[in-house]
């Protein structure tokens, strides 16, 4: 609680205080005699500087702080990719990851866990990952996080940050107002991503004949890389040749 004055005191201020002073002492000592005017004297004198006193505009401040601890947001990225890193390997990502659910409890600090990969799903059990999304959307935890932030303390992001679908996620960091802390588990080089686009078979094929079949495959990482494509018929090995990744999304 503070108390202060909102205009200070000038000598227009000084100037009435002084000659309103004067005067009451002036009446009292003239009408000493009369004890009935006395009364009426105080009232006025309190009145008087009730108001010069009301001239200051005074301003009282009473601050109430309340707090509160608000949960933190992790996410964790079980994306496919997560799978195929040698260092760390996903058994060693799922035990760091139960070394922070234990020092979350630890120090008592509320916390909700979600999984993402094309898609956030609450994860309540706190199971470990399975690596078994379809693809990567950074951008969209991003959304979601920037959506709830007033509600949260920051966010936890454990991520191999291969970005596979959606927007960018630096393209929305403005709307961030609280922290985001990045663990990031996997190798610098991010890993080439690819998928087919389309095949192209004849609709009509006389057993024992050559075979055309024209595959397009779009790749999306580090320029000249070289991939592995390989044809299976069930667990049988048909093939396989390296083809040279251009990246950027090129086919």
């Amino acid at each position: 609680m503070s108390f202060n004055f909102y205009n200070s005191p000038d000598q227009l201020f000084w100037l009435v205080s002084a000659v309103s002073i004067t005067l009451l002492v002036w009446v009292w000592k003239i009408l000493s005699k009369e004890k009935w005017y006395r009364v009426l004297v105080i009232l006025r004198f309190l009145t008087i500087m009730i108001l010069l006193f009301l001239l200051l505009q005074p301003v009282l401040t009473i601050k109430h702080v309340r707090t509160r601890q608000l949960p933190w947001a992790v996410y964790l990225d079980n994306s496919v990719s997560m799978r195929y890193h040698n260092k760390p390997s996903l058994g060693a990502i799922n035990s760091g990851l139960n070394e922070i659910y234990d020092f979350l409890d630890n120090e008592n600090q509320a916390h909700k866990i979600f999984l993402f990969a094309d898609t956030i799903l609450e994860n309540r059990e706190r199971s470990l990952l399975n690596a078994g999304g379809v693809s990567t959307d950074l951008g969209k935890v991003i959304s979601h996080f920037s959506e709830r932030q007033s509600n949260w303390a920051g966010a936890l992001l454990l991520t191999d940050g291969q970005l596979t679908q959606g927007s960018d996620p630096v393209q929305n960091r403005q709307k961030l107002e609280r922290p985001i802390h990045i663990i990031g588990v996997g190798n610098e080089t991010p890993m080439v991503d690819a998928a087919i686009i389309s095949i192209d078979v004849p609709t009509v094929v006389i057993k024992g004949d050559i075979v055309n079949v024209k595959v397009d495959v779009k790749t999306t990482g580090p320029v000249k890389d070289r991939l592995n494509v390989a044809l299976y018929k069930q667990d049988r090995l048909l093939g396989s040749r390296f083809i040279r990744a251009e990246g950027g999304g090129s086919q």
